[in-house]
């Protein structure tokens, strides 16, 4: 029974992570082609999905044998958790792709209260704002 539910979970949240950032990206016409966003994101489909595992596998195996609700739970959780990370690193592949159709990056359909980085260069990305600013 342990296994069926780390193995469904683990598919699950990694299909579930694959198709927010597919959808993020068509929203805000990331890459060039539905075929090479496909590629890509097949490429990070393993990964998420052995995370996810990994997760559910840490999180339906806490200790207590009456506490099924709070061990699916913390399981959930992580693979929220998951998601959400990956849709932060993934969202703007690049840190300052170009787009108008998304301010900042972010799709409309987002929910505000959940930020999400406007890029992934962070502090390389303000220092070279700061210097094309200062015209050195």
């Amino acid at each position: 029974m342990r296994a069926a539910a780390v193995a469904l979970g683990g598919a699950v949240t990694a299909l579930a992570g694959v198709w927010i950032v597919a959808r993020a990206w068509a929203t805000c016409d990331v890459g060039v082609s539905g075929l090479a966003n496909l590629l890509a994101l097949m490429f990070y489909a393993a990964p998420l999905w052995a995370l996810a595992t990994l997760t559910w596998w840490v999180g339906t195996g806490l200790p207590g044998r009456r506490v099924l609700l709070a061990r699916l739970a913390v399981s959930v959780l992580g693979s929220l958790a998951l998601i959400w990370a990956f849709m932060a690193w993934q969202h703007s592949p690049g840190g300052d792709y170009p787009v108008s159709s998304c301010p900042d990056n972010v799709p409309p359909w987002w929910p505000r209260w959940l930020p999400l980085r406007p890029g992934r260069s962070g502090a390389a990305h303000t220092f070279s704002n700061v210097c094309h600013q200062r015209g050195t």
